[in-house]
């Protein structure tokens, strides 16, 4: 419960700095739990921030029983510790959360700088390399 029954705003909320890979893609996932027939509302509503990007979710229905609803966010990690965050932003006396996770999405991260000199260096070398051959073979 985000919520610690308050009348009102401020929400509580969870933050967690997890490890990452500066530039890679990062799904966030969750459920956002309500009840509105019971605990007041709609909406109930989450404010999700990691790495670049930051949304708001929410569930506008009313519910007459305890109701989950899946969510997800895709963010690209600007640094090796990206901070991520769920705190509500509305919801009179429950706003629930469970299975919170964050896996890693599609390739690899961008490359630094030094891994295109690197590759760069390769190339140059097999090239050297083509000619250095040719020109023995031809001797």
């Amino acid at each position: 419960d985000l919520t610690a029954y308050p009348t009102g705003a401020p929400f509580g909320g969870v933050s967690q700095t997890i490890t990452t890979v500066a530039g890679q893609q990062y799904m966030l996932s969750f459920y956002l739990g309500t009840y509105t027939a019971r605990w007041g509302g709609p909406p109930v509503s989450i404010s999700a921030a990691a790495g670049n990007a930051s949304q708001t979710f929410t569930v506008s229905t009313t519910s007459i029983a305890s109701t989950w609803t899946p969510f997800s966010m895709l963010f690209t990690a600007t640094s090796p510790n990206t901070a991520v965050s769920l705190t509500g932003s509305a919801g009179l006396r429950y706003i629930g959360l469970d299975n919170v996770s964050v896996e890693s999405v599609g390739g690899s991260p961008i490359p630094e700088p030094g891994t295109y000199l690197m590759v760069a260096g390769g190339l140059m070398l097999l090239a050297a390399r083509g000619r250095h051959r040719r020109g023995c073979s031809g001797s």
